[in-house]
């Protein structure tokens, strides 16, 4: 399952975006169960799927591994579409919370 924002799957608006400098680590507070692993699940603009395993920090946030990223978070790598599954395969997606709203999957756009 990916949520990659095109016309064949879920509508960009139903995706959380969140802007991300190209400097920076990315830390992300979803609203998920401390001390829980996740697999984060990266889609960028050539719809190459990145995995990796996270575990929730006990503030909620969690910060997504860069390496092997590297070159591909710049405001030139287009978006990145995120969704966190309780899974590898990415069958069991975990609904993820942002200012009381819950959401299916989130765009990191690099500014």
């Amino acid at each position: 399952m990916s949520y990659v924002c095109d016309t064949i799957s879920v509508d960009c608006d139903a995706c959380f975006v969140i802007n991300a400098s190209e400097c920076a680590p990315i830390n992300i507070d979803p609203g998920l169960v401390p001390a829980t692993v996740y697999w984060l699940h990266i889609t960028d603009k050539f719809f190459t799927t990145y995995k990796q395993q996270v575990t929730i920090n006990p503030d909620g946030s969690f910060d997504i591994n860069l390496t092997g990223l590297t070159g591909r978070n710049t405001k030139y790598s287009g978006d990145w579409q995120l969704f966190i599954s309780t899974d590898e395969a990415g069958a069991i997606v975990a609904p993820v919370t942002f200012a009381g709203t819950s959401y299916q999957c989130m765009i990191v756009r690099f500014v």
